[in-house]
């Protein structure tokens, strides 16, 4: 009886709660805000309607001064969601002239800044990433490269066939290039370039190195000494302050149990598990005291879909109204158990994603995770289409420990927020155990690398709110 009667007073406390903070949000607070152009350059007053005519769609007609009523936290994300979508529009329009558009609150006359954006006649403006120069420090460390008296300190980048790179040379410095292929051996011999030259990676080269030689022949480290553009076949990435990796364990098996959950909690770090929520509790499946263990240990539990529905199931091509319902059946399961996951990590349904993404949105979803793509994002995709890392299976990226932290070197170099897929069911990918040379093992060192170069080991949520809410930049 005691239970039953503890069990009621938490329902009611909970229900009264509820009930609080719903009649708070309804009674809530008038919030004034403003969304206006704040620099322009060689203006065409027809691109300027074109910008402003996308705000104000997205922003249900408002632009400039407007208000919205309800909690401040609350209307802030629904501005800057909306400004989002705003550039969503905008993403295939080439403009001449440029354009920054900020969007702020104002409160009591003081202003804070909730999103800016800049539209340009080139994707590159404002976007070039700002590496520091300091030239005098140098490294012992390091390898004289064959044929000359530079040193090798800095630590190879990876890189992708195709990709180009602008690299600013230094004043007074000799700028030499290293490719590497996968086994860390040398590509081809170093060659210099210089100011302004674009380096295409060939096919075959794994990583590259940058190197500058001063006139006193010190070759300082590869963050101080110089500005290296990446530039990607898909677009500039952004100037960002923070470098986060997020960790996700598709399907919800029991190896994340066995295997990811003892290293995230020794580690004092959340990795997630995105739960088939149909599955739990099958063979090889965690049940929801193992989901719920984790989850009160700090683990982050995401939604994977309710039937977890393929390409290669029977009945496929499903339509958007099948994709609605079971995710918004594997979404009420979640909240059944006390959890409220705002993201959904698509299953390799997502074959025809536009029907995926659709149905995400109809089913209250705020964003949503590829099964793939292997691309960093800096908030410049749809939110419902955040790209993730393929690790083991198929991918190029499998459970190495060097080509690994060759990722990490990747994400430190160039910021962002890189996401994870692993798959601990997966006999192709996966090795199972705890001892050296398993997963388990790799991702232990994955994360003392990574801590170890400046980088945020943080939930999808946190990643997601920083990255396509609030801005990295």
């Amino acid at each position: 009886m005691r239970i039953r009667e503890s069990l009621r007073v938490l329902v009611l406390a909970l229900f009264c709660t509820s009930l609080f903070s719903c009649c708070e949000k309804e009674l809530g607070n008038d919030n004034t805000y403003q969304i206006a152009f704040i620099e322009v350059e060689s203006a065409q007053e027809d691109e300027i309607q074109v910008i402003t005519d996308a705000y104000s769609a997205s922003l249900n007609g408002d632009f400039g001064l407007f208000s919205r009523r309800g909690l401040t936290s609350d209307c802030d994300k629904e501005v800057v969601s909306a400004c989002k979508d705003a550039e969503s529009r905008l993403n295939d329009v080439i403009f001449k002239g440029s354009y920054t558009i900020k969007a702020v609150r104002i409160t009591d006359g003081n202003v804070e800044l909730l999103y800016s954006k800049t539209y340009s006649s080139t994707k590159t403006a404002g976007l070039l990433q700002q590496l520091f120069w300091e030239q005098g420090g140098f490294s012992t460390a390091g390898e004289r490269s064959p044929g000359n008296d530079a040193i090798r300190t800095a630590i190879p980048v990876i890189v992708n066939h195709g990709e180009k790179y602008t690299v600013e040379s230094a004043n007074g410095s000799e700028t030499l290039a290293f490719f590497y292929n996968s086994n860390g051996q040398l590509a081809s011999p170093c060659f210099s370039v210089g100011s302004g030259d674009i380096i295409t990676i060939p096919d075959g080269v794994y990583s590259m190195h940058i190197s500058y030689r001063s006139s006193k022949n010190i070759d300082v480290s590869y963050a101080e000494t110089f500005n290296l553009y990446l530039i990607m076949e898909n677009g500039i990435q952004h100037p960002l302050e923070e470098k986060l990796l997020t960790i996700i364990d598709d399907d919800g098996r029991m190896g994340y149990y066995t295997d990811i959950y003892p290293v995230a909690k020794a580690k004092k770090v959340s990795i997630a598990s995105a739960v088939i929520a149909g599955r739990v509790g099958n063979k090889n499946y965690m049940t929801w005291d193992n989901i719920n263990e984790a989850h009160c240990n700090g683990m982050e539990i995401l939604c994977h879909t309710y039937s977890h529905p393929l390409t290669t199931d029977e009945g496929w091509p499903y339509n958007v109204s099948f994709f609605e319902e079971d995710y918004r059946k594997a979404k009420n399961i979640f909240y059944a158990h006390g959890l409220t996951p705002d993201l959904l990590v698509f299953s390799g349904s997502s074959g025809l994603y536009a029907r995926c993404q659709e149905a995400c949105k109809r089913a209250s979803f705020e964003g949503a995770l590829l099964a793939g793509d292997n691309n960093i994002t800096f908030g410049d995709t749809d939110r419902y289409k955040i790209p993730r890392f393929k690790i083991g299976n198929d991918s190029s990226y499998h459970w190495d420990l060097p080509l690994l932290k060759g990722m990490i070197n990747k994400l430190a170099s160039s910021g962002g927020w890189m996401v994870w897929m692993m798959h601990t069911s997966s006999s192709k990918g996966w090795v199972g155990g705890s001892g050296k040379g398993s997963s388990a093992y790799m991702l232990g060192e994955i994360i003392d690398y990574a801590r170890a170069n400046g980088i945020k080991i943080v939930t999808a949520e946190y990643g997601f709110e920083k990255t396509y809410l609030n801005s990295l930049q």
